[in-house]
């Protein structure tokens, strides 16, 4: 749209709106010329003659032109001593056009900086979590969202004294690289149990965290577990390990809700632009 504009504005039409716009603005013209023009001509001011217009009355020229003296009104008297400004109007059009231009780059530059896509994670092998796919609401649970989408959660339960583990595998995670893990992940169902989580991306990534159950409260996982560098997927083994670090005798459950990664999806463009890949530790 920018470069439209900025094109627009080199044109004809353009170059006569802010011509326009400039004589205007410095009360050397009417806002709508054409207008004022044919009114005068309807009221025998002008005469038109082809494209030209004319004045009858050689008092009106004289007037308009600063011969009478003093010309105290005359256009041509206030603005004599501005004869450099002729040069600097035909520059305004092309400077116009490099502004938008540049603020239509800065901006494209600015939206795409921090652009992503989620890559969906699906369970491999090992233990199998269960899965549990609600609506979020947007404001309170009498008014779900204008435009609702299923939010799935994994669920493990973890006995005491017990591990789970699985591996996972990415949904289309194409050639980009991750910069962090996605979704919220909590525990509860037990009071005073805590399990130790384990996320493993094959040999350039590992952190583990503690989970204590603080009943529905969840954190984003990558606050929990952040990567320090984009990692790319393939042939990487990514997995979660989970573990029980107390003695209560009751099954703790271990939540993840939008189980996934984030991938940088325009690597290229970064790359072209030298704009650094964001990740959850910058």
């Amino acid at each position: 749209m920018s470069a439209g504009f900025a094109t627009m504005l080199g044109s004809a039409w353009g170059s006569y709106q802010v011509s326009r716009t400039w004589f205007w603005l410095t009360r050397r013209l009417p806002p709508r010329p054409m207008a004022f023009l044919d009114d005068a001509h309807r009221r025998g001011v002008l005469r038109q003659t082809g494209v030209t217009h004319q004045f009858f009355h050689a008092r009106l020229q004289e007037q308009l032109s600063g011969a009478v003296q003093p010309s105290t009104r005359s256009v041509h008297e206030a603005w004599k001593g501005t004869g450099a400004l002729k040069f600097v109007l035909p520059l305004v059009t092309s400077v116009s056009q490099i502004v938008v231009a540049a603020f239509g780059l800065v901006g494209t530059v600015v939206f795409y900086v921090h652009q992503t896509t989620q890559v969906e994670l699906y369970v491999r092998a090992g233990d199998q979590p269960g899965i549990r796919s609600h609506v979020p609401y947007c404001q309170s649970p009498d008014t779900p969202c204008a435009l609702p989408v299923a939010v799935d959660t994994w669920v493990w339960n973890v006995p005491t004294g017990a591990t789970r583990h699985a591996t996972l595998g990415p949904v289309g995670a194409g050639s980009g690289p991750v910069v962090r893990w996605d979704g919220e992940v909590g525990a509860s169902g037990c009071a005073q149990a805590a399990v130790e989580v384990t996320l493993r991306i094959g040999n350039d990534a590992t952190a583990t965290f503690t989970l204590r159950d603080r009943g529905s409260w969840k954190v984003p996982l990558d606050e929990k577990a952040p990567l320090t560098h984009p990692i790319r997927l393939k042939h990487q083994t990514v997995s979660v390990s989970l573990r029980r670090l107390d003695e209560q005798p009751c099954d703790l459950a271990v939540e993840w809700s939008l189980p996934g990664m984030v991938k940088d999806s325009l690597e290229p463009v970064r790359n072209r632009l030298g704009i650094p890949v964001p990740s959850a530790a910058s």
